[in-house]
């Protein structure tokens, strides 16, 4: 399926002026009255402006929070329900847990199509049955395991990129089937944290 996509263009008009020397009275009355209106702005317009530069005492801004990813991630940052999804549908959803501090955990694929760009371009299906995931290591950065899908084995890399996001990548072979775009990897969010299981809790 080939992406679309949609350019939006700002149509200007071109405003032609021609001053007289029996206008300058009325522009200069006008001048004044707009200046006037500008000063006598209604208070919400002020308060507005104000609380946009932050000068309003008590009037918060709200801004986005940047996230940062910890500079040496252990197993228990990656601990969580961390789900992809596109135009509201799930197309992945990875639950890791910590276990006797090991990590354990399922995978859930959907099916999507991609943009020549390799971006998620559409859902065909979400998420279906989870998947146990296995050989899980975490070498510097990089949460690494597998899992397997019928007779297939994937192979997937998994990196934070801050407190609550991380992005998953399959690693495919070198060479695609033909026509198939690059897949970038998959923006994952993470939407529960899981609580830490060991054998003292469990008895």
């Amino acid at each position: 399926m080939t992406g679309q996509r949609l350019h939006s263009k700002t149509a200007g008009a071109k405003l032609n002026f021609d001053f007289r020397a029996s206008h300058f009275a009325t522009i200069f009355a006008l001048g004044l009255i707009l200046l006037t209106a500008g000063r006598l702005a209604a208070p919400s317009q002020v308060v507005a402006a104000q609380a946009f530069k932050g000068g309003v005492p008590g009037v918060s801004v709200l801004q986005d929070k940047v996230e940062k990813p910890p500079e040496k991630p252990q197993l228990r940052d990656f601990v969580g329900v961390w789900k992809a999804t596109f135009q509201g549908k799930t197309f992945t959803a990875l639950t890791l847990r910590l276990e006797n501090d090991k990590l354990a955990g399922t995978l859930s694929t959907g099916e999507v199509d991609l943009a020549p760009d390799g971006e998620v371009s559409n859902v065909n299906q979400e998420v279906g049955e989870a998947r146990a995931i296995f050989d899980i290591k975490l070498e510097g950065q990089i949460l690494s395991f597998k899992d397997k899908d019928g007779d297939d084995v994937n192979s997937l890399e998994m990196k934070l990129t801050g407190e609550n996001r991380a992005e998953l990548r399959f690693l495919l072979p070198d060479q695609l089937p033909q026509g198939m775009p690059v897949p970038k990897p998959f923006r994952l969010t993470r939407t529960e944290k899981l609580p830490h299981i060991s054998n003292e809790l469990v008895g």
